[in-house]
């Protein structure tokens, strides 16, 4: 099922929560480390133990697109990979001189998007919702220059938000 999601410009995104969830049910609590539990959820993807597109974690192994952004002390990163199936599924990392975090593409996210540029949308406001946060931190280390400098990052995400026509 096709879920547009409530965003500043919308996109698409296929909910794979139900099924993921039930793959977790019906394999407990360490099923993410369980390799049948493992092929059922690649199963969603189209992945079959022949296209040896996934590790034994089901992390996907090639990615179609990695972007990374950088400014001032911040990074902000994403990955675009195309499942067998048609389907599209991301990740993304951000760092700032104080913070940090990111994810791998895995049969295990919930969400997946039925394009390339849904997929590409969804990575940026992600993004762009982890450096807010990190403008609005309160945290005592979170000073004027990090909030400066996640803004700035926050500028160029929206720019790459926006396909630049080619002038040749």
């Amino acid at each position: 099922m096709t879920v547009p999601m409530p965003r500043e410009r919308s996109f698409h995104c296929i909910d794979l929560t139900e099924a993921v969830n039930a793959i977790h049910h019906r394999y407990g609590e360490r099923s993410h480390a369980m390799p049948a539990a493992m092929w059922e959820a690649a199963a969603l993807c189209g992945v079959t133990p022949e296209t040896r597109s996934i590790n034994d974690c089901g992390v996907f192994t090639c990615a179609n697109d990695e972007v990374t952004l950088r400014g001032s002390g911040c990074k902000a990163d994403f990955t675009l990979v195309q499942a067998p199936n048609g389907n599209w599924a991301m990740s993304t990392g951000y760092g700032t001189r104080i913070s940090g975090g990111g994810y791998a593409p895995s049969v295990w996210h919930r969400q997946a998007f039925p394009t390339r540029d849904d997929a590409r949308l969804a990575a940026l406001c992600e993004l762009i919702h982890q450096f807010r946060q990190e403008v609005e931190s309160q945290n005592s280390l979170n000073g004027e220059s990090n909030r400066r400098e996640a803004r700035l990052m926050i500028a160029m995400l929206e720019a790459e938000k926006t396909p630049q026509l080619a002038l040749f």
